[in-house]
């Protein structure tokens, strides 16, 4: 066992010093043989930090090959050990950036010179960095769908720009409108044709793929200039407009994966829509539950938003399994105030634009009651997701006395506003008097305005963030999936304080001001020797 254990160790050391010099591809093999020789062992055979260096760097090298998604899930699903905060933040901004990189021929959005929003086709770089030479193509509430029910007519500055005018646009001020699918999501909507081809029998209606288009490329449609989003030779024949049955077949996937196979599973889905969601659902749902596992009996599907036409129920017998789908027009909190579904799922709700945030507030408050189960969030964009992963992971926190014994040492080095990861498992008090054990990994923060204690954010909590693999046209382009509460905490009042709450929720007014990704506060162990040297 011991001379395992060195050899493991010496796999482990030859690793590190290729990530160390930058041979990522190098480095990637030794990690993952390192990796499956000590999942034979009872013991690592690595200390905590080399074991920290080793899943950081590798998780490093998927990214230097275009691996986001496989980058992420790994950071995410060896948090513990990596015990690095900063470096998924530096994960979700390298995808963010990458994603949005323009490029000629790339349909943007913008704002004009009055507020207006505009979308233009990008003719190439211009002589200052960091901007481009934009044609106009006209306003982008010339694209925009007509109002559904429930919503409420906003007024919309008019654009003295002209179709054909020439700007130069900064990029970080643009939204690209091109949808570019990775390899990795190329081969995610290969891999369920060829394997599932029953889960895309269905394809969208004319009718229903007009508005579609209409609600969601219609800026690259109208104008017919620059490329159709998913015309590209790797995208034609991709069922990209079976993103919604497609994301919810794999969110299903990994509810069973976090929380074990179940008997029945209920999933609730907010915010539907008439053209995506709900066209045809019944189908969409019969093709889903004919290739999930057999130990699902039933599966009930609760669809709900305030664009619903009309409430009804059906039930289905599906090769002896039960199916069931309740449609209701509403908003969650006011349809299922008391709801402890398995999954919840919201699909480009636009928790992370600022504008909306608020308008979820009243469900966010609701989704903050529940005891279990996974809540799945769709973004259009990866800044989005970014901002929706960093309010959505305090919705369940763990706050606790500055007075904690173990904490002491730890605390002086902390200021208002600053993260910090736990590098070991410590002793903390509650703010009701409550001991509990903190784990390596797990996030401690000061939030500012909030003076009750200090917010664990623990790293239990996430089980993924980053890209979705099965994205449409301007739809689940990213991918948040969240275990709702703690299975470890038996007494939710035990962790959860009324008062403190909605210190947190004060807090959230100026939440849309964290600090640049690229520069955060903390005590890191991967950026100087990693990140610097990191060729993509």
């Amino acid at each position: 066992m011991e001379r395992r254990q060195r050899f493991v160790a010496k796999a482990v050391e030859q690793a590190i010093k290729c990530f160390d010099s930058g041979q990522w591809t190098t480095g990637m093999a030794k990690a993952k043989a390192a990796m499956q020789l000590m999942e034979a062992l009872e013991e690592p055979g690595a200390s905590d930090l080399d074991l920290a260096l080793l899943l950081g760097g590798l998780c490093l090298a998927e990214a230097a090959s275009g691996c986001w998604a496989e980058a992420l899930s790994l950071c995410c699903k060896h948090s513990g050990a990596i015990a690095d905060e900063m470096l998924k933040d530096w994960l979700l901004q390298g995808w963010s950036d990458e994603s949005n990189t323009l490029m000629s021929g790339d349909t943007i959005q913008f704002t004009g010179a009055q507020h207006a929003q505009l979308t233009g086709l990008v003719m190439g770089p211009s002589a200052e960095f960091g901007s481009w030479q934009v044609r106009v193509t006209g306003a982008a509430s010339e694209a925009s769908a007509a109002l559904g029910p429930g919503e409420a007519a906003a007024s919309v500055p008019e654009a003295v720009e002209e179709a054909g005018d020439v700007l130069e646009v900064i990029e970080a001020e643009a939204a690209l409108l091109t949808l570019r699918l990775s390899e990795e999501q190329q081969l995610r909507w290969k891999s369920l044709q060829e394997e599932m081809p029953n889960l895309f029998q269905k394809r969208m209606s004319s009718d229903n793929e007009a508005r579609w288009r209409k609600l969601f490329s219609a800026a690259a449609q109208k104008f017919r200039r620059g490329p159709l989003i998913g015309s590209s030779a790797e995208e034609s024949g991709l069922p990209l407009e079976q993103t919604f049955a497609a994301t919810l077949y794999d969110c299903i996937l990994e509810h069973r994966q976090s929380c074990g196979a179940q008997a029945e599973l209920t999933v609730d889905v907010l915010g539907c829509r008439p053209a995506l969601e709900l066209d045809e659902p019944l189908c969409a749902l019969v093709a889903i539950i004919q290739v999930l596992p057999q130990c699902l009996k039933t599966l009930v599907v609760r669809m709900c938003g305030p664009e619903v036409p009309e409430d009804y129920q059906l039930l289905r017998d599906v090769e002896g399994r039960h199916l069931v789908l309740e449609v209701r027009k509403g908003l969650y909190h006011d349809l299922y105030p008391d709801s402890q579904a398995d999954l919840v799922i919201a699909m480009n709700a636009g928790m992370g634009v600022p504008q909306y945030a608020k308008m979820w507030g009243p469900t966010l408050t609701s989704l903050s009651q529940r005891r279990g189960g996974l809540l799945a969030v769709t973004s259009y964009s990866p800044g989005e997701l970014i901002r929706e992963e960093k309010l959505l992971r305090r919705l369940w926190p763990l706050c606790i006395s500055p007075a904690s014994p173990d904490l002491k040492e730890i605390l002086l080095t902390m200021r208002a506003g600053q993260r910090l990861t736990l590098q070991r498992s410590v002793g903390a008090t509650t703010l009701r008097g409550t001991e509990v054990s903190l784990k390596r990994g797990d996030v401690l923060e000061f939030v500012s305005r909030a003076a009750d204690g200090l917010h664990v954010v623990c790293r239990e909590t996430l089980l993924y963030v980053g890209p979705n693999l099965t994205p449409g046209r301007n739809r689940n382009f990213g991918k948040l999936v969240l275990r709702s509460a703690l299975a470890s905490i038996e007494n939710m009042d035990n962790r959860f304080d009324r008062k403190a709450w909605h210190n947190v929720k004060a807090t959230m007014s100026g939440f849309w001001e964290f600090p640049d990704l690229k520069k955060p506060e903390g005590n890191m162990l991967m950026s100087a020797e990693f990140v610097n040297s990191l060729r993509l």
